[in-house]
């Protein structure tokens, strides 16, 4: 993906508001109770580690493009 500087304004405030599909969101709260539970299966921990990445990924670009976003004055800064 190109960095956030190089998006449109609609690409940058676009990606600043995404989430994970409701499906991931569901999918991944089941295997993080299950792991904490100390019931999951083999093939629960190798989606988990995949919805975990999807979910650090999302959640960079969602932080760099929020930062881009507040830098072209489209959304304001985040109170400490």
């Amino acid at each position: 993906m190109a960095p956030a500087s190089m998006l449109s304004d609609q690409e940058v405030l676009t990606l600043a508001d995404m989430q994970l599909t409701v499906s991931q969101d569901q999918r991944l709260s089941a295997r993080l109770e299950r792991q904490q539970s100390g019931r999951l299966a083999d093939t629960e921990r190798t989606e988990l580690s995949g919805l975990m990445q999807i979910y650090q990924t999302k959640l960079l670009q969602k932080a760099q493009a929020r930062h881009e976003a507040v830098r072209r004055g489209w959304r304001e800064p985040l109170s400490v």
